[in-house]
């Protein structure tokens, strides 16, 4: 048997171009501009790690790189150079954690590439969605990626930031208590754990329901590339559900955009069933951030027309629940906009929401956005008042107790402490009086545990004074065991400070839960050379680059592996080494691999002079194969047993050391 030119699983060729992988490197590259160019919004962790690489990562960028590493498939035994790794980052300003991922250059890019792919796939659906609800539908995912004639439209901030979005959506949602009040209630939708609960399996099907069969047929897009990405899917969840979040991740929030078009579209019809009682309705989304707004006819009002409501609440909350599997937390409220501290409670809402737990950064030159007529603006307040009311802030927050909403500030305060981005604001704090108040602030007394309250804004005045930056560092310096709060606010330090601080920096490595993520940011190597295909070097590895029944064994043992079924593992790792052993064997030439035994193998290894060691641990993982039950049910005379993590390492470093001496 040879290989063949068949289209394997595992062969993301299938449906990618080295197209997407081009246009995926530019706009990680346009990300790392901006954050060079002093955009505080890509002043994070992964784009510090990414930068460093920048000087070695045009290997990245070859054709012959793609072809061998990507589009044969091969990444996923490349366990060093594609690799993604969990930490956690807290909910800032309550209780509450966000699963992050460190995602290496190589497979950032890779996500990149087949988020692209997904957005030219969409790209005609979401224009017709866009077009024929236009009047109802109002949804933001914080970026603007489009090809235009099988171009990706020339980057820039707009595509990739998501200021101008999140105003658009807020600017909408406050639209809402204009008009005519009374029978008008807006509901805000909370999905929980958004995320993680997003199943790429639906997204494919509804995409495959509603994208154009004449894109479909272009890109390929049928049941194989389905396969392919629900795989790659699973590998980047570690064989849970879900898409992962990074920092200045545009791709998932596009893709977690897109998972949510096809609820606007199921609530929006729903809406539409009942127009013998709603006169009008508006869907105004950011993310998973929901507001439903509804106008009810005269004809529907008092305790009828509060029942309804809650009937609606909870048909759309049934519809998200059985079409889509997304639950809703204690989050999702309605307001009564003829009450006003409904409608109080409703703009204090729209700040609430978290734009990708970001940044809010605002430049002077930023502009309206356009074909909108803007809202009469609050009259703005001269500087110095500013600066008089933040320092307000802090010492509410400094003398301030914890409320039973887990929270120190509301949330006009914290809107208020992001007044710090504004330049002309920056300027009048950095006065010397002001800098002294900014010290009485921040001395002995100050509990600087608080800083979580709003990490950059407050860094950023802390910062301004040296007295207080000591301070700070020595209180950070002096913390024991560092829980995810505290490793967070070191790491939004050291992102301020351009990581230069050692001894900060330091602490940091040495906390159990950053200390794998650290071994690879700090060696500025891509593992090109030692890729982590067990521990074997880029030639041995890249050998199987077009062996493409091998590479479909370790895409199958890898989703084995991430979930944790290792009898299912070490059936693909006996086949993986199996297929190897007979490619590699000039006596199997012309014979099927069925024919290609343990007898066979046997023989190969002795050739090869492998240690016997070795050797006879090979030749037990083709009877352990027979005896796991997956391959055996068992009976009264042969014993089937599943395989445990002891056992499987023992094999899977067995086949490692075997390799090396093959190839």
């Amino acid at each position: 048997m040879t290989e063949t030119n068949l289209i394997y699983p595992a062969e993301i060729k299938y449906f990618l171009d080295y197209y997407f992988w081009q246009n995926a490197v530019k706009l990680l590259k346009y990300q790392l501009e901006l954050k060079r160019n002093g955009h505080k919004h890509f002043k994070k962790f992964s784009m510090f790690y990414y930068e460093k690489l920048e000087p070695i990562a045009k290997i990245v960028e070859d054709k012959d790189y793609f072809d061998k590493r990507v589009a044969s498939g091969l990444f996923y035994g490349l366990t060093k150079e594609y690799s993604i790794l969990p930490y956690n980052v807290p909910k800032w300003n309550g209780i509450g954690i966000r699963s992050y991922k460190f995602i290496s250059y190589p497979l950032r890019v890779l996500f990149y590439a087949i988020g692209l792919y997904l957005v030219k796939l969409s790209q005609d659906f979401l224009l017709d969605y866009l077009t024929n609800t236009r009047e109802r539908i109002f949804s933001y995912y914080g970026g603007k990626l489009f090809f235009e004639k099988q171009e990706l439209q020339p980057l820039n901030k707009k595509s990739v930031y998501f200021l101008e979005h999140y105003k658009e959506f807020a600017r909408k949602v406050r639209q809402e208590k204009g008009g005519s009040l009374k029978n008008k209630f807006v509901i805000r939708f909370d999905i929980q754990n958004y995320y993680d609960e997003i199943s790429i399996p639906l997204l494919l099907d509804y995409l495959d329901k509603f994208v154009k069969p004449s894109t479909k047929l272009e890109l390929r897009f049928d049941q194989t590339t389905k396969t392919q990405l629900v795989s790659f899917f699973n590998y980047l969840a570690k064989g849970k559900s879900g898409i992962p979040q990074a920092d200045n991740d545009i791709v998932s929030s596009f893709i977690g955009y897109l998972y949510f078009t096809f609820a606007d579209m199921m609530i929006d019809d729903e809406l539409n069933k009942d127009n013998q009682n709603i006169l009008t309705h508006k869907i105004i989304r950011y993310m998973d951030d929901v507001y439903v707004s509804v106008e009810f006819k005269e004809t529907l009002e008092g305790h009828k027309r509060d029942r309804y409501v809650e009937e609606l609440a909870f048909r759309i909350a049934e519809i998200l629940f059985n079409k889509l599997q997304l639950r809703l937390n204690v989050k999702t409220r309605l307001y009564r906009l003829d009450n006003p501290f409904d409608v109080d409670e409703l703009m204090k809402s729209i700040k609430k929401v978290s734009p990708g737990n970001e940044v809010i950064e605002v430049d002077d030159d930023e502009d309206e956005i356009s074909g909108e007529i803007p809202e009469p603006e609050e009259e703005k307040l001269d500087p110095n008042e500013i600066v008089a009311l933040l320092f307000k802030v802090l010492e509410k927050l400094k003398a301030g107790r914890l409320s039973n909403k887990f929270e120190r500030l509301g949330e006009d305060d914290l809107e208020r402490l992001k007044d710090v981005y504004d330049r002309p604001v920056e300027q009048v704090l950095k006065k010397t009086e002001n800098l002294s108040q900014l010290e009485e602030i921040f001395d002995e007394q100050f509990d600087f545990d608080l800083v979580s309250i709003s990490p950059t804004p407050i860094m950023i005045m802390i910062l301004m004074s040296e007295r207080a930056t000591r301070q700070f560092r020595e209180f950070l310096l002096t913390k024991g065991n560092l829980n995810t709060k505290e490793l967070s606010i070191i790491l939004n330090l050291l992102c301020q400070v351009d990581f230069n601080d050692q001894e900060l920096l330091n602490k940091v490595k040495t906390s159990s839960h950053m200390r794998q993520i650290f071994q690879i940011f700090d060696t500025e190597d891509l593992f090109t050379s030692q890729p982590g295909y067990y521990d074997l070097n880029d030639k041995q590895a890249l050998w199987l680059a077009d062996k493409n029944t091998v590479i479909e064994q370790i895409r199958l043992r890898v989703e084995s592996e991430q979930r944790g079924n290792l009898s299912h593992s070490l059936n693909h790792l006996l086949n993986e080494v199996q297929s190897i052993l007979f490619l590699s064997d000039p006596s199997a030439i012309g014979s099927e691999i069925t024919d290609y035994r343990v007898t066979r193998a046997q023989d190969f290894l002795n050739t090869r002079k492998v240690p016997n060691l070795i050797s006879m641990k090979i030749k037990n993982l083709f009877d352990r194969r027979n005896t796991t039950p997956v391959s055996h049910a068992g009976n009264e005379n042969k014993v089937s047993w599943a395989v445990n993590n002891v056992e499987y390492e023992e094999y899977y470093d067995s086949v490692g050391k075997c390799l090396k001496h093959i190839l």
